[in-house]
């Protein structure tokens, strides 16, 4: 009849599951739509980036493409040379896959080379939008595809499809991204398993404190009905006992036999029914430990304390769990007082206020604050109070529960230093990038400027002392311009190197006469030499030109004079310090430490000092890449920079560079004078498809004896080489119009002369060269721009080497 527990667990376990699966849902989708609109966000930028990079470059021939035949697009030299781009400038980020569209639809490039040539023109979805200048993204789970690492397996992506603006703003292709969230959406289903977990535990003390009452109410009216029947029957039992006894007299024995029968039934009956409830009430006892223990372990477990705090009496009461948070020894006194003195310094006065409010509008309050345990250490907790009241309606305490949340914050800042980290990374990734590309084109410009400059300084024509002193001068500018290019390709990582085994201490005496000249007498320059400085394998002379670079940074910064200290010391980084030192690897480095009592810098500068065309400088008096030059110059050869200042405190920078596994061989021989040109009669092939460089080469070489001939592309090339009768030197271009490269001119040369010599000339450095494929490891490279006196060793070099 009375069955009251039973509906009431039914219903309750449907009303938990069903609120529980909405919170989950709601939490679940609104994660994921952030997700993608923040990955969306960021391939904006992205794809900003690859735009700014990539469009100048290929733009004519995204917009030329009509053709759909994957074969002809993924044969021409243009994909190739976007696919390694896209590979350089990807290292690092997130994406995985890149593919662009022009607006007919048509996929110009896949980096799944079995996609390219796909007609996508029917998409009216995400692909439609980004063509009008919308872009769209989706989430796809657990995806396998081929990335440009290899087939990958179970990756969660946000698909982005995002327009391609030309220079004039209008739209000129679309983006198509895959950027790899495969860690936030493991968070997002982590956090979401912690939900459920948290519901089912809320509701579920919920439930077991009302099923408590609804059991015990249970219970009462069972217990009730049953005296209710047994009262009945007694009264039935004595009527029929009147009327036997009025009835016949002699029936009164039978009868109180039978009313005694009766009433021993009843009797075992009681005694059965209450041997029953004793053993429910132990099964429900049992139960109720069991829980108590599984509550505990989960506040264990969510390092979570709850308390109730009691206006009356001041009384507080606490689980054990808290005492642990606060680190408070197992004697001693938990309180309110101990727990408020615990809060910082600095959040009390907001902690406090936020109590006195919530007292005053009789209402609950959240709190989180920073606290500080026994041990001198900080700790971060948070929570969540619940008002409770007396009968009379007024506030009588509050019951509270409190979070350890110092891993989570301790992890959150990690997480915010390593995603700033890799910004700067990507961001001087991009920079580094476009100025070796800026460089190239400077370096050709310079090659033919400072050529000519030679020619007129050695030309006799020029009597006139003045034009002579103002050619001198323009070729000085014009020597600082491709210093600038230099700095450029320094930060950028891709100057040439010429690293030998190198005693530091050996150099910098001299470096520091040098120094002393540069930066005048006002500034003293001291030499603190570490005894038995180990080898390092290194540029000597891009070397010197960064610390010459320090060098005057440091006189700059000391205007009224002052002592600039060069150091040497040996240092052994284990494994806990690299994480001090940028991307270093533990082992043997020299340090060369250059420091100065100058002015300093403030903690904005100094933060940015490495970047490229950053200077405190006024206009006109500094490029910003001094120092930016021996960033990229010290991560070249596999080391690293730091810098140490305060406003005022003077200024220190250290170069860490490797230890070398040998010693430097003997000083060599005297250097060839700069100003020795030798000569020959041999007969040269000039390939440039620049004219003024091509000139110049034609002329100085003629001067020098040799026999000419020209040509200002590979097609051309080839008309000279079959006409000659015989050529001793193929001077040439890498990078050549109308398809052919420096190196095919070459292996057609050298079939038909297999003897002679080849020098290849370049504005890029011999590594990004190689990194094209443009050049064979060990062949000849002179890069641009070069003097006329380098040129000739050079060319004499090759011929003599033949």
């Amino acid at each position: 009849m009375f069955k009251l527990f039973r509906y009431f667990s039914i219903a309750s376990a449907v009303a938990i599951i069903v609120v529980t699966v909405i919170l989950v849902v709601f939490y679940r989708q609104h994660a994921i739509e952030e997700l993608v609109e923040e990955a969306e966000s960021d391939n904006v930028v992205l794809a900003r980036t690859f735009s700014n990079i990539l469009w100048p470059n290929f733009s004519s021939y995204i917009t030329s493409v009509s053709e759909r035949d994957g074969d002809l697009l993924r044969g021409n030299p243009e994909t190739q040379e976007i696919h390694a781009a896209f590979m350089a400038i990807s290292v690092g980020v997130p994406v995985l896959k890149v593919k662009i569209y022009n607006l007919d639809g048509i996929t110009i490039y896949s980096s799944e080379r079995g996609q390219i040539g796909g007609d996508k023109s029917d998409n009216l979805g995400f692909l439609t939008a980004a063509r009008h200048g919308k872009p769209a993204s989706k989430l796809s789970y657990r995806n396998v595809f081929s990335a440009f690492s290899g087939e990958v397996y179970d990756r969660d992506l946000v698909e982005s499809y995002l327009p391609i603006r030309g220079a004039d703003g209008t739209i000129a292709g679309v983006f198509e991204l895959y950027t790899d969230v495969s860690s936030l959406v493991s968070k997002i289903d982590r956090i979401t398993l912690g939900l459920v977990a948290i519901s089912l535990f809320v509701f579920g003390s919920l439930y077991a404190f009302l099923a408590l009452i609804v059991w015990h109410a249970d219970r009462v009216l069972k217990r009730q009905y049953a005296e209710l029947k047994r009262s009945e029957e007694d009264i039935k039992s004595k009527n029929v006992e009147l009327e036997f006894q009025i009835a016949e007299r002699n029936s009164a024995e039978t009868a109180l036999q039978k009313s005694h029968d009766e009433l021993e039934i009843r009797v075992l009956q009681r005694t059965s029914e209450l041997r029953h409830e004793i053993t429910e009430h132990e099964a429900t006892h049992t139960a109720l430990r069991e829980r108590e223990a599984q509550l505990s372990q989960a506040q264990d477990i969510g390092l979570l304390g709850h308390w109730t705090w009691m206006f009356a009496d001041n009384t507080f009461e606490s689980s054990e769990e808290l005492r642990r948070i606060y680190r408070l020894e197992p004697d001693a006194l938990m309180s309110l007082d101990s727990i408020t003195d615990a809060i910082h310094a600095d959040d009390k006065a907001l902690a406090m206020s936020n109590r006195e409010a919530a007292i005053a509008e009789k209402c609950g309050y959240d709190f989180a604050y920073r606290i500080l345990r026994p041990n001198g250490e900080t700790g971060y907790v948070e929570g969540r109070t619940t008002p409770l009241f007396d009968e009379a309606g007024e506030i009588s305490g509050f019951f509270g529960v409190t979070q350890d949340v110092s891993e989570r914050k301790r992890l959150e800042t990690v997480l915010r230093e390593s995603t700033d980290q890799l910004r700067q990374s990507q961001r001087l990734e991009a920079v580094g990038q476009l100025t070796g590309g800026i460089a190239h084109d400077f370096n050709n410009i310079l090659a033919a400027i400072i050529g000519h400059l030679d020619l007129l300084q050695d030309s006799e024509a020029i009597a006139d002392e003045f034009d002579r002193k103002g050619i001198a001068t323009a070729l000085r500018a014009a020597l600082r311009g491709a210093e600038l290019t230099h700095h450029l390709l320094a930060f950028a990582r891709q100057q040439e190197l010429d690293a030998k085994v190198t005693e530091i201490n050996q150099m910098l005496p001299q470096f520091g006469q040098l120094a002393q000249r540069t930066i005048g007498e006002d500034v003293t320059v001291e030499m603190k030499l570490a005894a038995d400085l180990w080898s390092t394998m290194v540029d000597a002379g891009q070397l010197e030109s960064a610390l010459l670079n320090l060098a005057i940074n440091a006189r700059d910064a000391m205007p009224d004079g002052g002592q600039l200290t060069v150091e040497t010391a040996n240092k052994v980084l284990e494994q806990d310090d690299t994480a001090r030192h940028g991307d270093l690897t533990p082992g043997d480095y020299v340090i060369i430490a250059v420091s100065d009592t100058g002015t300093g810098m403030p903690a904005e500068v100094r933060e940015r000092v490495f970047e490229p065309f950053f200077t405190t400088k006024a206009v006109g008096e500094g490029s910003g890449l001094g120092l930016s030059m021996v960033f990229g110059f010290a991560k070249q050869s596999g080391g690293h920079v730091s810098i140490a200042s305060a406003a005022g405190a003077g200024t220190m920078v250290r170069i860490y560079l490797p230890r070398a596994e040998q010693t430097a061989d003997a000083a060599s021989t005297s250097e060839q004078s700069q100003d020795d040109r030798p000569t020959g009669d041999e007969t040269i092939l000039v390939v440039e498809d620049d004219n003024a460089v091509r000139e110049y080469l034609v002329t100085v070489l003629g001067r020098l004896g040799y026999t000419i001939l020209e040509a200002e592309d590979g097609p051309a090339a080839l008309e000279v080489i079959a006409a000659a009768n015989g050529i001793d030197l193929l001077l040439t271009d890498v990078i050549l119009p109308r398809g052919m490269s420096g190196r095919d001119v070459a292996i057609a040369f050298l079939e038909r002369y297999p003897a002679a010599g080849v020098l290849y000339s370049s504005g890029y450095t011999r590594e990004i060269l190689n990194r094209r494929g443009k050049l064979e490891p060990g062949v000849a490279l002179m890069n641009k721009p070069y003097q006329t006196p380098a040129l000739a060793r050079r060319v004499r070099e090759i011929l003599d080497g033949r």
